[in-house]
Order: C-alpha cells, then sequence, then structure tokens
C-alpha cells in the first residue's frame, strides 16, 4: 500500500481541488483510496501495485508516491543501574512537568502506576474501541489516541482508528512505566522520571510486532502538536524508511525542540554499516542496551549512530494484569525510555 502526497496546500479551495482530480484517476482505475489525510500529509494511503504507483506518480496533482513499509517492535530496574535515585536526591529532578510520548502498543491506563484502580477487573471490563466515563486520561496518562485500532490487521485490512489507546498487547505498558512509573504509590517500580507525565499514541495494533511508517507519521504529528517534551520510538526497521516521508517528520519533530529516542534495536549489527531507522536518522538519540553489570549484550545493535547506552536487559516494569501486572523484559527497546 502506498502513500500518495499531493503538493503542500496553498489554499484550502485549491487542495480539494487536487484531491477531487486524483480521486477521480482513482476511481477509474484499479486502486482503492484506504484513508484520505489532510492533516499530517495532504494525500492518500492507496492499496494498488507497482503499475498504479507508477501511474499516481505521474499524475500534476501528486508530489510524491512512496510506500508503506512495517516497523518492529526493538524488547531489579534500570533506576539502580543508572544511580537514578541518587539523581532524584542530589538534584530534585523527576521528570516534573515533562509529558512523554511513547509511540507504542498504546498503554493500561487502568494499571496503579498510572493512576488506574490497578485492578484486572478495571482493565478486563475496559473495552478498547471505546473510553469508559472517568476512565481516561488519568492524572499519569495524561492524553493520547489510537490510530490503528483493535481489529488491525488481522479482523480488518485497513486500520480503524478511534479514541481509546488502552494497550492489548504489553510492550508499550512497560516502555511507559521504565520512562514514568509512578513512585511512593506503594506499589510496582519507579520509572526513570516518577515525576513525568505520559500520553499514549497507539500506532501498533495488538498481536502483531510491527506498525507502518504511516502510522507512525500520523502519531509523530500528533505528539508534535500536542505538546510532547520528548517522543520515545521503541521501534526499528529496514533501509527503506529512509525512502518514506518518516525522516521528514522526525526532523520536524526535532526542528520543534522535541527530542527523538529512538531503540538501536535487537539484531547485533553495526547500524554504521547496516542502518537501522528511525535509529539512524539525523539528530535522533539513538539508545543501546547494556546488561546489569554495564557490559555489551548479545543482543543489542551497536555503530556510530548510538548516541549512548543504558540498562535494557531483565529490566522490571508494567504489563496489562494477568498473573502479575509486572514483568521482566530485554531489548532496546527497555534501554530507550531509561534516556527518554
Amino acid at each position: 500500500m502506498p502513500l500518495a502526497k499531493l503538493p503542500a496546500k496553498t489554499s484550502s479551495s485549491g487542495a480539494d481541488a487536487a484531491a477531487r482530480r486524483v480521486a477521480s484517476v482513482i476511481a477509474t482505475s484499479r486502486m482503492t483510496i484506504t484513508h484520505r489525510y489532510s492533516h499530517t500529509i495532504n494525500g492518500f494511503a492507496v492499496r494498488t501495485d507497482a503499475l498504479g504507483m507508477a501511474r499516481l506518480a505521474a499524475l500534476p496533482d501528486v508530489a510524491s508516491v512512496t510506500p508503506v513499509h512495517k516497523v518492529t517492535i526493538s524488547n531489579a530496574n534500570s533506576d539502580a543501574f543508572t544511580g537514578t535515585p541518587d539523581a532524584w536526591t542530589q538534584t530534585g529532578f523527576t521528570g516534573k512537568g515533562q509529558k512523554i510520548a511513547v509511540i507504542d502498543t498504546g498503554i493500561d491506563y487502568t494499571h496503579a502506576d498510572f493512576g488506574g484502580p490497578g485492578t484486572t477487573a478495571a482493565y478486563t471490563a475496559n473495552d478498547g474501541r471505546t473510553i469508559e466515563p472517568g476512565t481516561f486520561p488519568t492524572a499519569k496518562v495524561v492524553g493520547g489516541y489510537d490510530f490503528v485500532g483493535d481489529d488491525y490487521p488481522f479482523l480488518s485490512d485497513v486500520p480503524q482508528p478511534d479514541a481509546d489507546p488502552l494497550d492489548c498487547a504489553g510492550h508499550g505498558t512497560h516502555v511507559a512505566g521504565i520512562a514514568a512509573g509512578s513512585m511512593g504509590n506503594g506499589v510496582g517500580i519507579a520509572g526513570v522520571c516518577p515525576g513525568g507525565r505520559v500520553m499514549t499514541i497507539k500506532a501498533n495494533s495488538p498481536g502483531d510486532d510491527s506498525f507502518t511508517t504511516l502510522s507512525l507519521l500520523i502519531a509523530i504529528d500528533y505528539a508534535i502538536h500536542s505538546n510532547a517534551s520528548v517522543i520515545n520510538l521503541s521501534l526499528g526497521g529496514p533501509a527503506q524508511l529512509a525512502e518514506t516521508l518518516l525522516p521528514e517528520k522526525i526532523h520536524e519533530a526535532i526542528s520543534a525542540n522535541i527530542p527523538v529516542v529512538a531503540a538501536a534495536g535487537n539484531s547485533r549489527q553495526n547500524i554504521g554499516v547496516y542502518p537501522m531507522y528511525p535509529a539512524c536518522f539525523p539528530n535522533v538519540i539513538a539508545v543501546s542496551a547494556t546488561d546489569g553489570l554495564e557490559f555489551d549484550t548479545s543482543y543489542s545493535n551497536f555503530g556510530s549512530p548510538v548516541f549512548i547506552s543504558a540498562p535494557g536487559t531483565n529490566i522490571c516494569s508494567t504489563i496489562p494484569p494477568g498473573p502479575s501486572s509486572y514483568a521482566f523484559a530485554s531489548g532496546t527497546s527497555m534501554a530507550a525510555p531509561v534516556v527518554s
């Protein structure tokens, strides 16, 4: 599925006219519009083949045509490894006033470490497609959106966005707990910035370990316009991502003074030679993982694009309720939020 981007809008009427002309061509061809976008980008997501992409690219109203790629999730507390408790004591800084945008699988905002009741009943009674009154946002999870929906890609082959970013997979909840799990509430863990707040931007569906570049574009744009303090991307993909609109949108975030932190990846390869994106985009803070003794791991990527290393092995953090509401996980996904 490619993304057909129209020229930058000179006026709403001009943009609408261009969109109608392109839509007319698509309607008379063997192509299907899956989404029309006008905020993050001015364009269409279209289902077609290579010939259709070539035809779209030749249209005078189309500025570019780029394929939609998939990006994979990259997978005692990290606080003790980094000396974080000492930093809290010596500086008094716990992240208060900061808003961390976690672009991931969502967050279990019913969790006790995120301002919810912290019960299995509260989580299981929550319909992930609808926000039940009084459940979201919370004092800790201050906003967010689901840009894919719970049915994609298994029950629906196109995203079905909704307002409820509840995590049905667990990865985003684990990442968010490392970044900003609550401190002093008598349960669980404390994140690196326990005084910070989080924004949950769901760009990955449950049961699928990948994102699309399109969902990431929209999610990053949402973070920018929601005044995020920092964006965490515990995910990564191949060199083809450099040929999409993703580097342009990440540059927009960084130009707005919003740091972008990304996992370096778990392939144990030199990303200076074999790039991994978004970690290798200019000015992105790429994070590799160490173990509890600050040694290299057997899985973390490395190389000149890596800006910093952080603990990423056997990190305990929050998860949606099951046998427990906490679990250990390893990966550069866990290292990135230590830095965020």
